[in-house]
């Protein structure tokens, strides 16, 4: 009888940051990422084995591992900043267009 076994990593992505890089010092985008680790019969995921968070800077590319309450803070701070609102449906009124003369028209001489 033939018995598969082994490891899976599944990784999912929380959310992305602006701060600062630990490594390069340079203000960049930073994902947050969460790692779960299974042991897994037949290619199916059966029992957890632990999970990680990391944060990748997206200028050089350093992973640094960090606490699970700091990971729950940061996915915090990424669902408190919410979606991007789009400009159609701001409660500013839109900035007027330049007034452009058609192209069969030569602009009136001063």
């Amino acid at each position: 009888m033939i018995f598969l076994f082994g490891f899976r990593r599944r990784v999912t992505r929380l959310g992305t940051l602006f701060m600062m890089c630990a490594l390069c010092h340079t203000p960049a985008a930073q994902v947050l990422t969460k790692v779960r680790r299974y042991f897994t019969v037949f290619f199916i995921p059966v029992i957890p084995l632990g999970t990680t968070y990391a944060l990748t800077c997206t200028m050089c590319g350093r992973a640094s591992q960090i606490a699970p309450r700091v990971a729950g803070r940061y996915a915090a701070a990424v669902a408190a900043q919410g979606a991007p609102i789009p400009a159609d449906s701001c409660d500013r009124p839109a900035a007027a267009a330049p007034e452009i003369a058609p192209p069969d028209q030569a602009p009136a001489a001063p």
